[in-house]
C-alpha cells in the first residue's frame, strides 16, 4: 500500500442490517466494490474497514486519498457509476453517517 502520510481520509459510520453483515464486509472491505471504484483514481491509497466490538452491525470505513480533491474529482467524473454502486448497497444499511474529511498530520 502507498504511504498515507499527508493524505486525506473520509470516514463513514454504517449501521448494517443483521442479515447483510457478511455481504457488507465483502463490499465495503479493502478489496470490495468500493475499492474497485476508488482504485480508478491514481490518488486512491486504500480503505480500512472497522467493525464495532460492542454494537453488532456497526462499522466505520476510512478511505484514503493522496489529496483533498481526488475523491471529489473521481465522483464528479464517474458520478453515474458512483450512484449505481451506492444505490446497489443502500439496502444493506439501516443508517449511514458521514463523520468527516480529515487530513493526516504525522
Amino acid at each position: 500500500m502507498k504511504t498515507r502520510d499527508g493524505s486525506t481520509s473520509y470516514i463513514w459510520q454504517y449501521d448494517v442490517k443483521p442479515e447483510c453483515i457478511d455481504e457488507f464486509r465483502e463490499a465495503y472491505g479493502p478489496k470490495g466494490v468500493w475499492y474497485d471504484y476508488y482504485a480508478q483514481s491514481e490518488h486512491y491509497l486504500g480503505t480500512d474497514l472497522y467493525e464495532d466490538d460492542k454494537v453488532q452491525g456497526r462499522f466505520i470505513t476510512i478511505d484514503y486519498f493522496s489529496n483533498g480533491s481526488a475523491r471529489e474529482d473521481l465522483i464528479s467524473n464517474k458520478s453515474t457509476e458512483f450512484q449505481k454502486i451506492d444505490d446497489q448497497w443502500e439496502h444493506a444499511t439501516q443508517e449511514e453517517f458521514f463523520i468527516g474529511q480529515f487530513e493526516v498530520r504525522i
